[in-house]
């Protein structure tokens, strides 16, 4: 008897554990996001306030993410900047979001809602925007700084850092042509090409990505082709910096919140959007990594030197010039080509 009660209890204790296992699993959280682009706290105190264990992972560029998720990478929220958000939903790689879920939706900016790469709105909800532009060293320069035409100068070998990222790299030498940076001419993508290469052979650019800040800050370069928050962080660390987007155009870019298609764990993503969406939430998220926030709460609440910075929100003269990229379809297959002929050099 001693013994069919105790085969029972350890039945009985099995059968609990599988339980518990199972529902601890649908209180996790997989989330896949950019390097040093968010405020870890924030996910510290929500796992606290909401019972779910965040697991994070980190990717370096939009094109890396996406293949992740086509090797079967199984995450629960992306953050995909504009263009790849189209590509995904183009590939049907994205959910619905269930917006009832979300009521803090209700501070995003009207200008930042439904843009042409999610137009109904269905699929991604805006984080950050920003800039591209060039960060340098203002004691290492002695003339003004306004052209992309510094990182391509022999006079500054050994001195630029170019982003690692094919749209973004791109993109600088297509604007110092006087092309757009979606352009789908064959011949202006060989242009660019052609003055990449002449570029590492004359200036000698090192191809970087976060580690480029610290690079900078310790001498090893004066230019470095980055985004705007990221040029925020080392200026407000390293006064002898400054950041300028260049007067050719650039790139204006909205990073956004997105559910990946099969996402185990949809409601608890939903969840941590929400919560990201929650105005002192969201203040001390954009205080803390630099960018610009597309969230009027956070924003109001912001003070007058943050809110009047031409770096973090720059007036029309900048915007207005400045392009989003859009998914290029089946011609990114050029852009892919080009750059790996560039970056074989």
């Amino acid at each position: 008897m001693k013994k069919i009660i105790l085969s029972m209890l350890s039945i009985l204790l099995i059968l609990t554990a599988l339980t518990g296992c199972g529902s601890s699993s649908k209180e996790v959280l997989y989330i896949f996001n950019w390097g040093d682009f968010i405020d870890f706290d924030l996910i510290r105190d929500f796992e606290k306030e909401y019972g779910i264990k965040v697991i994070y992972d980190e990717y370096d560029t939009n094109e890396s993410m996406y293949a992740r998720l086509k090797a079967g990478g199984k995450y629960d929220l992306i953050f995909p900047s504009d263009y790849m958000v189209a590509k995904l939903i183009s590939e049907n790689m994205l959910e619905e979001i269930d917006f009832s879920n979300i009521p803090n939706y209700k501070y995003i900016m009207d200008n930042f809602k439904n843009m042409n790469f999610d137009p109904e709105g269905k699929y991604s909800v805006p984080y950050v925007w920003g800039t591209l532009g060039i960060l340098y060293n203002t004691e290492k320069v002695s003339g003004i700084v306004d052209s992309w035409s510094v990182v391509f100068d022999p006079a500054n070998r050994n001195e630029v850092f170019m982003i690692d990222s094919m749209r973004d790299s791109l993109a600088v030498a297509l604007n110092y042509l006087g092309y757009s940076i979606n352009s789908k001419n064959e011949g202006e993508l060989e242009k660019a090409k052609e003055l990449l290469i002449k570029q590492r052979a004359e200036v000698n650019p090192v191809y970087v990505n976060d580690e480029g800040k610290d690079m900078i800050m310790e001498g090893q370069a004066t230019f470095f082709v980055t985004w705007s928050g990221e040029a925020m962080q080392v200026i407000s660390e390293d006064s002898r910096f400054n950041y300028i987007v260049p007067k050719e155009g650039s790139n204006l870019f909205i990073d956004n919140m997105a559910i990946p298609k099969g996402a185990r764990n949809k409601e608890n993503a939903e969840k941590f959007i929400n919560y990201m969406l929650r105005t002192d939430v969201a203040k001390a998220n954009i205080e803390y990594i630099g960018y610009s926030t597309p969230h009027k709460g956070a924003w109001e609440e912001l003070d007058a030197e943050t809110k009047n910075n031409p770096i973090l929100y720059p007036d029309d003269t900048v915007t207005e010039k400045a392009e989003i990229f859009i998914d290029l379809g089946s011609f990114l297959d050029v852009y892919s080509r080009v750059w790996r002929e560039v970056k074989n050099q």
